[in-house]
């Protein structure tokens, strides 16, 4: 009960006591002894009513302040309990408001709808493939992209991390833990601190890796070829034939230069020139025209078209075409890409959690290369949480078509610091398997 109400209460009872007992006293003048008695009986009997009508309301008061008293703490319970157990980081770190559920654009949430909604088949980190020995006593696998190749009838999936030197060899025909079938293949030569890999295409019997963002030309440090800044850096490497190993045979900077170490290149595929037999690489930009000032500018997606430039000692990988993804597309980031032969092209989102499925035309003549017009592109979205619009796979930066509607993919780590909700921790540092959704008349 209120101070207020206990005063108002307090205040009613004094009124009821002092007040009446004035009104209704009487001078009553001295009678024989039954009179007497009889008056007593009667005064007894008010005093009684006045009691009990005193205690009738003072009752209901009382009552009427242990449900307010009641519904307060059960109002300030729920709020506590609500706060405790699903706290909401702060809306930049991922994407809950929108649901990529038709061609041209992103609408609102409606949960897991089957048209749309790409179907898991498989999902299992990283550290359980791996038995004790290949593990190394590593814990962190923050993958970035994945590549398939086959061998002697088996499919072997091989990933970079951002985190590691070493490449994660995966064999997919023994998708289980602790298989010495899955192995790391590790740098023929000590490299310290981290890779910054971020992309990963075969070619040729060689690997090209490519690192996100290195800064080049800083003071008392000239590199020819490239302006002062940050550009990505493409490795060629030669795995060995037991894949215990590798070697880096040339690394090569892009020529193109980006506005900070975190927002280069996030993704590569590539395309050879029947005329010329030149490989040409398609880099994909993390951020909206490949600017890190344009996050907040959603659709504007770019890729970088380069080839191989020499000249002399100094090597770098020319800017021939910067493609434009159709902006059916509405992305804040794109983290991954994967072409198959006829074209298809599949690219995803972080910050999303969706997938964008278009075609490219000419893929043999790179001087022609563009997104085709007469097909905008389709929009899946990674599932969520059943009970509502939860993003699960927050963090998808590496996929490959094993077939035409089956991608394998990998994630990177969840973001720290309370950057992405605690649930995304269960999908992260994870190789994955996704089946598109079947939609009559897809031109896919």
């Amino acid at each position: 009960m209120s101070k207020d109400t206990l005063s108002e209460s307090n205040t009613f009872s004094s009124d009821n006591g002092s007040s009446r007992r004035t009104k209704n006293h009487k001078y009553i003048p001295m009678q024989p002894l039954e009179v007497e008695t009889t008056t007593n009986e009667n005064i007894v009997q008010q005093a009684n009513t006045r009691c009990n009508h005193h205690t009738t309301h003072h009752q209901i008061l009382v009552s009427i302040n242990i449900c307010v008293l009641c519904i307060f703490l059960s109002l300030s319970i729920k709020t506590w309990t609500t706060t405790t157990n699903d706290p909401s980081p702060p809306s930049s770190s991922y994407r809950t408001d929108t649901l990529p559920s038709s061609p041209s654009s992103l609408t609102k949430c409606q949960g897991n709808n089957p048209k749309s909604t790409i179907k898991v088949i498989f999902d299992m980190p990283f550290s359980a493939l791996f038995n004790t020995i290949n593990l190394h006593g590593r814990r962190k696998f923050e993958a970035s992209d994945i590549t398939v190749l086959e061998n002697n009838g088996r499919r072997h999936a091989y990933v970079v991390h951002d985190s590691l030197w070493a490449l994660s060899r995966i064999d997919l025909e023994s998708m289980i833990p602790l298989s010495p079938r899955h192995v790391q293949v590790e740098s023929d030569v000590v490299r310290e601190g981290e890779s910054d890999y971020e992309g990963l295409f075969h070619h040729d019997s060689l690997f090209y890796a490519i690192r996100e963002s290195i800064e080049f030309n800083k003071k008392g440090d000239h590199r020819p070829l490239v302006d002062k800044g940050y550009h990505a850096v493409i490795e060629e490497l030669d795995i060995a034939d037991d894949d215990g190993t590798y070697s880096v045979l040339d690394s090569c900077p892009s020529e193109f230069t980006f506005e900070t170490y975190n927002k280069g290149l996030e993704g590569v595929v590539g395309v050879v020139d029947d005329k010329s037999g030149e490989l040409h690489l398609l880099g994909l930009c993390e951020a909206n025209d490949c600017k890190k000032s344009h996050q907040d500018k959603p659709g504007n997606g770019k890729i970088l078209v380069m080839k191989k430039i020499i000249v002399g000692d100094a090597c770098v990988w020319k800017t021939v075409n910067v493609l434009s993804i159709p902006n059916t597309a509405m992305f804040h980031d794109y983290s991954a890409i994967a072409i198959k032969s006829d074209g298809t092209v599949a690219i995803s989102s972080q910050e999303d959690s969706a997938l964008w499925i278009g075609k490219l035309t000419n893929t043999n003549d790179a001087s022609k290369l563009a997104f085709d017009e007469s097909f905008d592109g389709r929009v899946y979205r990674f599932p969520v949480s059943n009970d509502g619009c939860d993003v699960l796979y927050c963090n998808v930066e590496g996929l490959y078509f094993l077939s035409d509607d089956i991608l394998v993919g990998v994630s990177d780590k969840m973001k720290s610091k309370g950057k992405q909700h605690g649930r995304c921790l269960e999908k992260d540092q994870s190789i994955h398997l996704f089946a598109l959704p079947y939609t009559k008349g897809d031109p896919l």
